[in-house]
């Protein structure tokens, strides 16, 4: 019970990192990262929480964000960039 109990631990610590590859207005990407969000606008889930400030859902284009966090912290660190009047730190 406690290995199953630290082994979801980790798995919730350390995230892993895929390998993806991207097709984008024919230039091809391939990169790692640990998820990346395609968006036709800029608020996800709530509307205080915004993937960047110049997204725009009107424009006609999907913006592509490439999540590279390793931790917990990293996805807290990103959720916190994401509140109003809190850029990147």
């Amino acid at each position: 019970m406690v290995i199953a109990q630290l082994q979801a631990l980790r798995a919730v610590w350390f995230i892993r990192k895929c390998q993806f590859e991207l097709d984008i207005d024919g230039q091809p990407y391939c990169f790692r990262a640990s998820e990346i969000v395609v968006a036709n606008g800029a608020i996800v889930g709530l509307p205080s929480l915004r993937i960047a400030p110049d997204v725009c859902f009107d424009d006609g284009r999907f913006n592509v964000c490439i999540v590279r966090a390793r931790t917990l912290w990293d996805y807290l660190g990103i959720g916190r960039d994401m509140l109003p009047d809190h850029g990147p730190a």
